[in-house]
């Protein structure tokens, strides 16, 4: 937008200077260049100016201008200079949804302002009349045109939107009316401070300030719009029939119909994919666990633990969030699952202990989405000192008057009807154990069937825990420390006897872990370096299933 406006406002000057169109068109384009240069290597901007140089040659070659060919060429020469492109989000966003505005936005306004058009508008007789009645007319067409290009925009957009980044804001044609004044006070400023800047550069520094005030209120506004219940609804991505069929549908109006059933074909297709646009929200409700069905998902963080649980009631509850080996776990690997299983709020996040490899991802998650109630182990607190993220979360969790959740050996949690989840470690006294060692060991019981989280437990508490006898049986078991041998480990796989093992770590296994894969002997054992995300679904009468990514 901020390329367009500025190719076109230095025309237009031009031109109310009395510069000939050619000269015009000169100038225009070496300010686009100039300014394309100055913002690379953004690749809308690339875009962009190609768009803009292109018109700028069609009018120095005193071609005839056609929108939709000079938009092809342009993503013509973007994909010979970068075939992959044609994948990227962005591309498929800025030629899409500008294609869409071109072919639908002006249909669209007659039909939703009953424009008359040629014989009709004369047959209309006079329009109005006086300033006022003319203001009132240029202000209702504005309204129509804006409240129509929005709506293609949004129309057009949302299935790329869902497909990659699983999301729908159904705020988004009233917002971008909304966002258009701040949206066009800081390419105002940014613009004039440029300018200004040229003029007096020893006031830099206050041009600066100045231009920033919009921006801020541009921020802020987005912002206050996505704080808006329901303005980000969590999908699952799309299929590719689904939007092949989508576009299909809203691209019926350009066939050469017969003209006895084009005005049909004109209103029902969009009518159409604009319904199926509305009805993608109900997808949401495909990911949900069947009645009866419980499913534990080990997610691959790399050098890390994330896992989620989702209870036969529809309930979720996150199990440690972080990774010190995946670049910000939350938004790369949590929130793209959670999405994909169309989830938008947490029930409740179980954290170990204050380890950075099971808890930086939580910050991020905690910005995404509702965590719910947190449950943490008793030393947690005093260790979230030393890390500035936790102790901002503590200090959020404490503002909502929503103070975590101290867990030991003898708590238990009844998460629904038939999902309860028990303390088996650390012991309720003060003992000072450190953070591995004083991390929660957790066994979740589902349907007849059990799972043991080991957290990061090392030699000394694997043998307090085995001495204490608590009763450790378990179906699955997510390995300890990461499925590193230790010389209770042996031990405490005969107390757990599980018939799956899981284990999350990183791409290259060290020498304790490949002892550990050896322990394991008979049993199934899953590393997330080979099987990605590893999920257990419990049936209903207590069948277990393992499915892994890869």
């Amino acid at each position: 937008m901020h390329v367009a406006l500025l190719g076109g406002l230095v025309y237009l000057l031009c031109r109310v200077m009395l510069v000939a169109p050619r000269p015009a068109a000169w100038v225009g384009l070496i300010v686009v260049v100039i300014y394309g240069l100055a913002a690379l290597p953004s690749a809308p901007v690339v875009r962009s100016v190609v768009l803009c140089a292109l018109v700028a040659l069609g009018i120095l070659r005193r071609r005839s201008l056609d929108g939709v060919h000079l938009l092809a060429l342009t993503a013509l020469l973007m994909l010979l200079y970068q075939p992959l492109d044609l994948y990227n989000a962005g591309f498929q966003l800025s030629f899409g949804t500008v294609l869409g505005l071109m072919l639908f936005s002006t249909p669209l306004f007659h039909l939703l302002s009953r424009h008359k058009t040629g014989d009709e508008a004369l047959m209309q007789g006079p329009g109005p009349t006086g300033w006022l009645g003319m203001l009132w007319h240029k202000l209702r067409q504005g309204l129509w045109q804006s409240l129509a290009a929005g709506l293609v925009a949004w129309l057009v957009s949302a299935p790329i939107i869902c497909r990659h980044f699983d999301q729908l804001n159904p705020y988004a044609v009233v917002a971008s009316l909304l966002m258009a004044i701040p949206v066009l006070g800081a390419l105002i400023g940014g613009f004039a401070k440029v300018l200004l800047t040229l003029i007096l550069p020893s006031l830099a520094p206050l041009w600066a300030s100045l231009a920033a005030w919009p921006v801020a209120l541009m921020r802020q506004s987005a912002d206050g719009l996505a704080r808006l219940p329901g303005s980000d609804l969590a999908l699952p991505a799309l299929p590719l029939w689904l939007m092949v069929f989508y576009y299909l549908l809203l691209s019926l109006p350009l066939f050469p119909w017969p003209p006895r059933w084009r005005p049909q074909w004109r209103r029902l297709g969009p009518a159409l994919a604009g319904t199926t646009v509305l009805m993608l929200p109900l997808l949401g409700a495909v990911r949900a666990p069947a009645a009866g069905e419980a499913r534990f998902t080990l997610l691959a963080v790399g050098a890390g633990q994330c896992a989620l649980l989702e209870t036969p009631s529809g309930k979720r509850f996150l199990f440690d969030a972080g990774s010190t080996s995946v670049p910000d776990a939350a938004w790369s690997v949590a929130v793209p699952f959670l999405r994909s299983r169309g989830i938008g709020r947490l029930d409740g996040v179980f954290v170990s202990h204050a380890d950075a490899d099971h808890t930086n991802a939580l910050a991020g998650l905690s910005q995404w989405c509702d965590l719910g109630p947190i449950y943490i182990n008793a030393s947690f607190a005093a260790d979230a000192q030393g890390d500035s993220r936790l102790r901002g979360l503590m200090q959020h969790l404490e503002t909502m008057d929503r103070p975590p959740q101290v867990l030991s050996a003898s708590s238990r949690l009844i998460l629904d009807d038939q999902t309860t989840v028990h303390g088996l470690w650390p012991p309720g006294d003060k003992q000072a154990r450190g953070r591995n060692d004083g991390s929660l060991v957790l066994r979740i019981e589902c349907r007849g069937r059990s799972i043991l989280l080991g957290a990061d437990i090392q030699e000394a508490a694997h043998r307090q825990l085995l001495a204490g006898r608590p009763n450790l049986r378990a179906d699955v078991l997510v390995a300890p420390h990461h499925g590193v041998a230790l010389p209770s480990s042996a031990a405490l796989l005969a107390a757990v006897d599980p018939a799956v093992v899981l284990c999350s770590n990183k791409r290259v296994l060290s020498r304790a872990q490949r002892r550990y894969d050896g322990l394991a002997g008979a049993r199934l054992l899953y590393r997330t370096h080979q099987s990605g995300a590893i999920t257990l679904r419990i049936l209903s009468g207590g069948l277990m299933q393992i499915e892994s990514f890869r």
